[in-house]
């Protein structure tokens, strides 16, 4: 992965991975870093120079990696799609449903 960092990434990545079914277990997580990862840490205002200055079997006792492993741990992994689509069908049902007094007040 730290090899990986100094690969350079793109300025426009793609909003989704095309990957080829085929090629899928060919990939492994540091086949995806790359020198754009670190922005992770700029968008999340930690100090991420751990990962290129440090040996990873001393992060463990660096102030800084505990404080962005605390952070990152405390993300919750949302599915943006899923609940868009709770919502519309909800805003949905809402529209349809009508009224069951009879509108002349029988």
């Amino acid at each position: 992965m730290i090899s990986g960092l100094n690969r350079q990434g793109s300025d426009d990545p793609p909003k989704r991975l095309q990957l080829d079914p085929s090629v899928i277990p060919a990939k492994e997580i540091p086949d995806f870093v790359t020198s754009k990862t670190l922005t992770f840490f700029d968008i999340l205002g930690l100090d991420g120079n751990f990962i290129r200055h440090t040996d990873p079997d001393s992060w463990q006792s660096l102030e800084e990696f505990r404080i962005a492993k605390q952070c990152v741990d405390s993300l919750t992994v949302v599915n943006d799609r899923a609940e868009r689509a709770v919502k519309l069908m909800s805003d949905y049902n809402s529209s349809i449903t009508t009224n069951e007094e009879p509108a002349c007040g029988r």
